[in-house]
């Protein structure tokens, strides 16, 4: 997303076409040459039905879709998110640490992430943490919920037998 930091843009415009014509390509170009931010409808379009689907909402209840949407946009105008992390700074932490650096950094400090040490969750809570909205990001370990996270909990299992890193990354990419 780029946007000039003098003068927001109220200019708006849209680009209408088959799929795979290369509209978001075009928008972003737009965009980003002219100053003006971003938004891609057809993204947030397929994550909101994909949240109503999840949470079991019928299609045609419309206000409770529009209720979801608005719920979506309101988070994207999040300036900052509070991230649960479970025990103490260490080694395995500093990458959340590095990434909340360069989050503010990428946004002359207009997005923050802050991070806290046990303060926000139980250690074993954080998958439950994030889905009922308590926090926007955080650690967890996969073996702790074997039943929630089936896809994670499979990097995890010691029969897997990757023998370098490379290997890892291509079973993780593939993965996810």
């Amino acid at each position: 997303m780029s946007e000039s930091a003098e003068t927001p843009s109220s200019e708006v415009l849209a680009i209408d076409g088959p799929a795979g014509a290369g509209k978001s390509t075009i928008a972003r170009r737009v965009a980003d040459r002219l100053g003006w931010a971003y938004l891609d409808t057809g993204a947030m379009y397929r994550a909101v039905t994909r949240e109503a689907l999840d949470r079991g909402l019928e299609p045609g209840d419309a206000a409770a879709v529009a209720a979801l949407a608005f719920g979506f946009a309101t988070e994207a105008m999040a300036t900052e998110w509070n991230v649960s992390v479970w025990g103490k700074r260490r080694a395995f932490t500093e990458h959340i640490e590095k990434v909340a650096e360069l989050v503010s950094e990428k946004t002359g400090g207009s997005f923050t992430m802050n991070v806290s040490y046990g303060g926000l969750s139980k250690p074993k809570e954080n998958l439950d943490g994030i889905s009922i909205g308590a926090f926007e990001m955080a650690q967890f370990c996969a073996g702790y919920h074997p039943d929630k996270n089936r896809l994670i909990t499979v990097l995890e299992l010691p029969f897997l037998g990757v023998s370098d890193l490379n290997e890892e990354v291509a079973v993780s990419n593939a993965v996810y």
